[in-house]
């Protein structure tokens, strides 16, 4: 059985490649870990629900991107809106704010790494 590469951002891939494993897992942890601080520093309440939720959709996102390539542009979108909400919305200060300036920024160069070629899907295997 010989594996065809895939260029399709948009199909899944069976296993995901070692290529897109660092840059999702980094977002992975980078996640989960805006999700943590959020409850450690000084800061709004809607910041402080906006780093829980966001939080958890970048590590969300990170897995999903493993398999379906397309899907780390919405931790590209995440960054961005990370950023934004921080420093305009909310106008974070100190440690709060370095904390959400350095995950967004980490996120959004990540998420553009592009996943390497994979295989497809075994015969058998469904992908949907």
């Amino acid at each position: 059985m010989t594996a065809r590469i895939q260029s399709d951002p948009f199909r899944m891939s069976f296993p995901p490649s070692s290529g897109t494993r660092v840059p999702r897992a980094v977002n992975l942890v980078l996640g989960l870990w805006l999700f943590a601080s959020s409850a450690l520093w000084e800061q709004p309440y809607g910041a402080r629900l906006d780093g829980f939720v966001v939080g958890v959709a970048i590590a969300v996102f990170s897995i999903v991107g493993s398999w379906a390539g397309a899907a780390r542009f919405v931790n590209t979108a995440l960054a961005v809106w990370l950023a934004f909400a921080s420093f305009v919305l909310f106008r974070l200060e100190g440690p709060a704010a370095i904390n959400a300036g350095v995950v967004s920024a980490l996120v959004f160069v990540l998420s553009l790494f592009p996943n390497g070629p994979t295989r497809d899907a075994p015969r058998g295997v469904t992908e949907g």
